[in-house]
C-alpha cells in the first residue's frame, strides 16, 4: 500500500555488458540518450554505472551480471503504458534493444513511491507507537 509521497511509474532496464562495448556506447550516446529526451511524460531518468562493491576485487565470481542500470519515471501509468506499447520512442528502443544476437537487458517496471526523510521518521515513529499499543 502506498502512502502519501509522489507516485510514478518506474521502467528499470538493467543492460549486461556487452561483448561490443564501442558499439554499445555509440548506440547508448547516438541513439538511446535522443530518443529518451524526447519521450512525452518522461519526468525524469537515472543512469546508474554498476561496479564491485567496495573492499572486493574485481573478479567474474564477484562481479553483477550488469554494467548499467537506468530507470525512466514517468508521472502516470498511461504515460508508462503508452511509452512501451503506443509510441514510435517506445517501440523504435525496444526493437533496437532486441536487435542485438544476445539479449544484453532485463526489463522490469514497479510502481515507486518517492517520500522524503521527514516521511520516514513519522512513519516509523507511528510503526512504534502502533507497536507498544499492541
Amino acid at each position: 500500500m502506498l502512502i502519501g509521497g509522489v507516485v510514478m511509474y518506474k521502467l528499470l532496464i538493467l543492460f549486461k555488458e556487452p561483448e561490443n562495448e564501442e558499439e554499445f556506447e555509440q548506440f547508448y550516446y547516438d541513439e538511446f540518450i535522443p530518443l529518451a529526451v524526447s519521450v512525452d511524460g518522461l519526468e525524469r531518468m537515472e543512469l546508474t554505472k554498476i561496479k564491485p562493491p567496495l573492499g572486493i576485487t574485481r573478479d567474474r565470481d564477484t562481479m553483477s551480471p550488469f554494467n548499467l542500470q537506468i530507470e525512466m519515471y514517468f508521472q502516470t501509468k498511461h504515460n508508462f503504458e503508452f511509452f512501451l506499447h503506443e509510441s514510435q520512442i517506445g517501440l523504435e528502443f525496444q526493437e533496437k534493444l532486441s536487435s542485438y544476437s544476445e539479449p544484453i537487458y532485463t526489463f522490469a517496471w514497479g510502481q515507486t513511491e518517492v517520500i522524503s526523510k521527514s516521511e520516514i521518521v513519522a512513519r516509523y515513529n507511528e510503526h512504534l507507537i502502533q507497536s507498544s499499543s499492541q
